[in-house]
């Protein structure tokens, strides 16, 4: 009996990066689903609607807004994509529609933070990472400020 292969992203094609991150998407999507089924948690999976991936829970009314980023370099505050996640998130969080869920916002990206450069705000990305748990009453206004 012979098993079946499959190959994704065997070869380096001519696919453009967005392509490649639309792909990545999509595969995402399914591992979450694959993952609540597994899990038997019964939530609403969508791709490519509000966010990269927005799950919904109709019975714990929580709401979980993905951003996934494929970079070929590390990021930074500075970086345009951030900044554009951060207001998009901003922006699903004011929304009426989600006012009276629990909502989590998730940003994930295959790269790292950018080493430290005058301007590019890393330090402060990277402080604001290892404390998304419990924000330091200090570190509140300066990554609000921002």
């Amino acid at each position: 009996m012979s098993i079946s292969k499959l190959f994704l992203f065997a070869k380096n094609t001519d696919a453009s990066a967005s392509m490649r991150g639309y792909q990545y998407q999509v595969f995402k999507t399914v591992e979450t689903w694959l993952e609540n089924y597994l899990d038997h948690v019964d939530e609403a999976i969508y791709c490519d609607y509000e966010e990269d991936i927005f799950q919904h829970n109709e019975l714990t009314q929580a709401a979980t807004f993905r951003q996934l980023k494929l970079y070929s370099t590390p990021f930074s505050f500075r970086s345009e994509e951030i900044q554009k996640a951060v207001a998009h998130f901003f922006m699903l969080h004011v929304k009426t529609d989600y006012a009276a869920k629990n909502k989590e916002f998730v940003f994930e990206a295959n790269s790292r933070i950018a080493e430290y450069r005058e301007g590019n705000e890393s330090d402060l990305l990277r402080r604001w990472v290892a404390n998304q748990e419990a924000l330091p009453d200090a570190l509140l206004p300066e990554c609000a400020k921002r």
